[in-house]
């Protein structure tokens, strides 16, 4: 991503609505594997950017915060002064095998620098320890490529059942696939329509998610999510386990 976006990531991150609601449900989603252990587990959040998304896990665990961006890292790192910084690619980690107990990754296979999502998740499998989980949150909705993605440098969308099957075929078992923020398709799907010349990060507006409403329908939409799966949104997900 162009720096400048990375600097309004962070200056957004505390108050913008979508960051609280992906917190959110990873939080409900990861509750339980981040509790089950006496000792705390080793997070790899792969593609961290400025903590926007999974700073918190260093509440929880020893977090190594992966990125290719330096002024990223150096963002993560003020913020979060007890994750353990790595600079490099998705597609090859310098970690050893079997060295981690959860890789979180939000948001960083679409983009353009990522050539080939399928090499990134087996180094994501090959860092797992035999055991461990994999979490992935990716834009859904091939159709809906707008002016976000062109300044993000988004090069993919994933379709519903894309993803799952990326994460099946690396050898992982699968143990939930779902999309996610269902309630975003029709505004984005008005927004897909405008012409990508006019690039505007979502980032840049609309903070407050429409004085508190998008924050709303997000939150009642993550308990659903927790239970359930749904078949489409703007988002998709999937947790996969390594084998033992």
């Amino acid at each position: 991503m162009e720096e400048g976006e990375y600097r309004l990531m962070a200056d957004v991150e505390d108050r913008h609505w979508w960051y609280d609601a992906v917190r959110r449900l990873l939080r409900r989603l990861l509750s339980e594997e981040l509790s089950g252990s006496e000792s705390k587990p080793r997070i790899l959040d792969a593609g961290c950017g400025t903590g926007a998304t999974g700073g918190w896990l260093d509440e929880r665990g020893h977090v190594i915060a992966l990125d290719s961006s330096a002024m990223a890292l150096k963002l993560y790192g003020e913020n979060h002064p007890e994750a353990t910084l790595l600079e490099g690619s998705v597609e090859s980690i310098a970690l050893p095998d079997a060295s981690v107990d959860l890789v979180v990754c939000v948001t960083v296979l679409y983009h353009a620098n990522v050539t080939n999502p399928s090499t990134a998740i087996a180094e994501f499998v090959r860092v797992l320890r035999p055991g461990g989980l994999l979490c992935l949150v990716e834009p859904g909705m091939k159709g809906m490529r707008r002016g976000h993605d062109e300044v993000t440098h988004g090069a993919r969308r994933f379709g519903s059942n894309e993803l799952r099957e990326l994460v099946s075929a690396s050898g992982l078992e699968v143990e939930k696939a779902t999309s996610a923020f269902s309630f975003l398709v029709p505004l984005a799907w008005v927004r897909s329509k405008l012409p990508l010349a006019n690039k505007t990060s979502d980032l840049s507006n609309n903070a407050s998610g429409l004085f508190g409403l998008l924050g709303a329908l997000a939150r009642v939409e993550t308990r659903f999510v927790a239970r359930r799966s749904i078949p489409f949104g703007l988002s998709v997900l999937v947790l996969g386990r390594k084998p033992h």
